[in-house]
């Protein structure tokens, strides 16, 4: 059975300690000592605020001028840096072409020319499987096809297969550059371990720090050399001084590695 005086008592007690504060309120703000707090209170926070506001459009600004300036450093820093020179970029169909693109823009820039391979490895495990190739030993040929003045009759054989595209100039190249894809991680390792240990220095691109923390010391230490690459200008810097350099991990935004790499005497 419910006790219905039990719930009066409950309600009674509620509308009672309501009663009492709306009266100890009334004492406590007779005089608006409660309202002028809450005004200086209001007050000072909006101070705060407009400080706050302030500093922030100052330093704003300031970023801006620094990046300008860091931008027309870099300029500077890379005018006619590969002047005669060709860079070839090796990269996966399906990979982010705007990175390679963005690259070869930077290469004419520091007065090189560019030439963009871009290797098939589904049609080319297709193609292996007719001819009892490797697959493998198809992407180092086609690799190694870009420090060669004139293709090869297997190398033209592979061109006209599909298994790979080629823009830009044909020129021989000095400098190798691999674009990073991450569904294509097994080949693009055996592929940089090959050109490391040919002697080749191969330079590979990547966009984010996962791949520099679990892989960068180890094919640093393999001869590779590795660029974090991003829209900073002092990334554009980095990029092109690092062609001279020795291997290593380069690239705004790492904590491990160096912004601008050590120049070979």
């Amino acid at each position: 059975m419910i006790d219905f005086r039990y719930h009066a008592v409950s309600i009674l007690g509620v509308f009672v300690a309501l009663a009492v504060g709306m009266v100890l309120g009334s004492i406590v703000s007779g005089d608006g000592t409660v309202e002028k707090q809450q005004l200086k209170l209001i007050e000072s926070i909006q101070k705060d605020i407009n400080t706050l506001r302030e500093q922030t459009n100052r330093q704003s600004k300031e970023l801006e001028k620094l990046r300008t300036v860091s931008g027309q450093l870099s300029d500077w820093v890379i005018a006619e840096r590969l002047k005669g020179k060709t860079v070839a970029f090796i990269q996966m169909k399906g990979s982010d072409i705007t990175i390679s693109r963005r690259l070869t823009e930077l290469i004419r820039e520091a007065g090189g020319e560019s030439r963009i391979i871009t290797i098939d490895a589904e049609r080319i495990n297709e193609y292996a499987d007719l001819k009892s190739d490797n697959v493998f030993d198809i992407v180092k040929k086609i690799s190694d096809s870009a420090f060669q003045s004139e293709a090869t009759t297997e190398i033209a054989g592979f061109k006209k297969s599909g298994l790979f595209t080629e823009e830009e100039s044909i020129s021989q190249a000095q400098y190798l550059v691999i674009i990073y894809n991450e569904k294509y991680k097994d080949i693009i390792l055996r592929l940089l371990k090959y050109l490391a240990d040919s002697q080749k220095s191969p330079l590979i691109v990547v966009n984010n720090q996962k791949f520099i923390k679990e892989k960068g010391q180890e094919l640093s230490s393999e001869g590779a050399k590795i660029i974090l690459f991003n829209n900073e200008p002092t990334a554009k810097a980095s990029f092109i001084l690092s062609f001279d350099a020795p291997q290593g991990i380069y690239g705004s935004d790492l904590p491990e590695g160096k912004l601008i790499p050590e120049r070979k005497e």
